[in-house]
C-alpha cells in the first residue's frame, strides 16, 4: 500500500479506476471517507465538511472546497480551500497545523492522480474519436 493511502485513505488502497457512482452527487452523501458533501456545482466545485463523531473530534470541524478555475481556453486550475476552525489550546493548535500541512501533501498526491487519470481518459476519448 502506498504511504499516502495509509494516511489519507484510512489504510485502504485508493481506487485505481473512476467510480461511475460518484458522477451522481447529492448533498448529504458521504464524501472522501471522512467528509459529508454539503454543496456542489457540477463540473465546477464541491464543498464538504468533516463528518460528525470521531472525525470531527479527531481533526476539528474542517471544511474543504475544491474548485476548477479556467485560466486559458485549454487550461484549468484546481483550487483547494480548507477552513480550519480556530482552536484555543496549544496542543489543539499544533494538531490543526499538522493537519493543514499533512493535507498539502495529500492534496498534491490527489492532484497528481487526477491529472494522470484525466490524461488517460482524454487519451481514450481521442483514440475513440479517431476510429
Amino acid at each position: 500500500m502506498p504511504p499516502y493511502d495509509g494516511l489519507d485513505n484510512v489504510g485502504l488502497r485508493s481506487p485505481q479506476r473512476a467510480d461511475p457512482s460518484l458522477v451522481h452527487l447529492r448533498t448529504g452523501q458521504r464524501f472522501m471517507t471522512l467528509f459529508t458533501l454539503v454543496s456542489f456545482v457540477s463540473g465546477e466545485s464541491v464543498t464538504s465538511t468533516m463528518r460528525p463523531g470521531w472525525p470531527t473530534r479527531a481533526m476539528g470541524a474542517v471544511t474543504v472546497t475544491y474548485r476548477v478555475v479556467p485560466v486559458a481556453p485549454d487550461r484549468t486550475r484546481l483550487e483547494a480551500l480548507m477552513w480550519l476552525p480556530p482552536l484555543g489550546r496549544v496542543l489543539a493548535c499544533a494538531r490543526r497545523d499538522a493537519l493543514a500541512w499533512g493535507d498539502v501533501v495529500m492534496m498534491r498526491k490527489q492532484r497528481r492522480t487526477l491529472v494522470r487519470r484525466a490524461g488517460r481518459d482524454d487519451g481514450a476519448r481521442q483514440a475513440s474519436a479517431r476510429r
